[in-house]
């Protein structure tokens, strides 16, 4: 359940992104009363160019410096989003 993505980058933040990729892992989310799965929970770290994992924190403080919040938001929701797809095709009963 593990997809590395393409470098992050956009028209403005090219720079500075291109130096994370974002590393995504999936866990079911279960009814405990009937044990079945009811989502899917999208874990999204930044990695750095030598494969490090980057913290939360380092991730959104390079983007809170260059104003890139909002793109480090979209570029999770997409990394998520493509995981997703890896492993469930276009079965969308668990995306929101």
């Amino acid at each position: 359940m593990r997809a590395i993505t393409s470098p992050v980058t956009t028209d403005d933040h090219t720079l500075l992104w291109q130096q994370y990729s974002l590393d995504s892992v999936l866990q079911p989310i279960i009814n405990l009363k009937d044990h079945e799965i009811i989502g899917v929970e999208a874990l999204v770290r930044g990695v750095d160019g030598r494969g490090a994992i980057c913290t939360p924190h380092t991730l959104f403080e390079t983007a809170s410096q260059t104003g890139g919040i909002l793109v480090l938001d979209r570029q999770c929701r997409e990394a998520a989003f493509r995981s997703y797809q890896r492993i469930h095709g276009d079965d969308r009963r668990y995306s929101s």
